[in-house]
């Protein structure tokens, strides 16, 4: 470019005295100058381009340490990560592992449970047996208990009787021999026709019909145990009350309307006691 532009001024000092070769060589001359403005601006252009390239350049290599910064990154993540993959694995497989023990606990669980419901529902059969037995046993021990509590009223009441039996001997024996004493005597002759002093007969029974104020439900069922210990504590009740032996009072029946007693009172058979009637 430098070469030309001297050319170019060299034949410019020469231009006005030009032959006709002059003018061909001013033509080339025009030609040669076109030539070299172009090569000046392609200059420029890569004078711009070069500078673009340095720029780029810079660009390039600042990416550059960036990418090599985000790979060291990257690669410190991806290490971080595979570590935390590697533990997540190992605790995969010991889960694993607890998970097919409690499987294994569990099937022996459930073979355990499944074997304690059939004894369960052996004993459970065996238990409803047991139950029905003790309430037949119950029921029996129920009229047993009945049977006694009527045998020992019925002991009382041959107890009374032997007691009321024995007084009547002693007072027909007593008046027999005062009889046969008197006789001896003389103070009543055989022949004169004089009563013996025999024992008075014993009144009649009272009936009475009493109402307590209770719940029917206390006397107990008819022919129970409950019934019977009601009977004994009433007859004693009306005995400690009026002076007799509990077996002058019999209770003939119950009947609801609170407690209505059908009541019995037999007289004192020695005649100690008020008769009946008064009590």
């Amino acid at each position: 470019v430098g070469a030309l532009t001297r050319v170019n001024n060299d034949m410019s000092l020469d231009q006005t005295h030009a032959s006709p070769d002059n003018r061909s060589a001013l033509l080339q001359n025009g030609r040669l100058r076109q030539e070299a403005e172009t090569l000046r601006l392609e200059l420029h252009e890569l004078h711009v381009v070069q500078e673009l390239n340095h720029t780029l350049s810079d660009n390039l290599a600042a990416l550059s340490d960036e990418f090599k910064a985000e790979r060291d990154n990257h690669h410190a993540k991806l290490a971080q990560m595979s570590h935390s993959l590697q533990l997540a694995t190992d605790d995969s497989r010991a889960a694993t592992c607890k998970v097919e023990d409690l499987e294994a606990d569990l099937a022996r669980l459930s073979a355990t449970i499944t074997q304690l419901q059939h004894e369960s529902a052996t004993h459970t059969l065996q238990l409803g047996k047991s139950e029905e037995d003790l309430v037949l046993m119950t029921h029996t021990n129920l009229g047993l208990t009945s049977q006694k509590t009527a045998m020992e009223a019925q002991m009382v009441q041959l107890s009374e009787d032997m007691r009321v039996l024995r007084a009547v001997k002693k007072t027909r024996g007593v008046a027999e021999t005062i009889n046969a004493g008197m006789q001896t005597l003389g103070t009543i002759p055989p022949d004169s026709g004089a009563r013996e002093l025999i024992p008075a007969p014993l009144p009649d029974p009272v009936n009475l019909t009493m109402t307590l104020g209770l719940d029917f439900s206390q006397a107990g069922k008819e022919g129970s145990a409950q019934r019977a210990a009601f009977e004994h504590d009433v007859a004693t009740d009306l005995a400690n009350a009026a002076g007799l032996p509990a077996a002058n009072f019999r209770i003939k029946g119950l009947s609801r309307g609170s407690v209505i007693l059908d009541l019995e009172i037999s007289p004192d058979a020695l005649g100690l006691a008020a008769h009946p009637s008064a009590i």
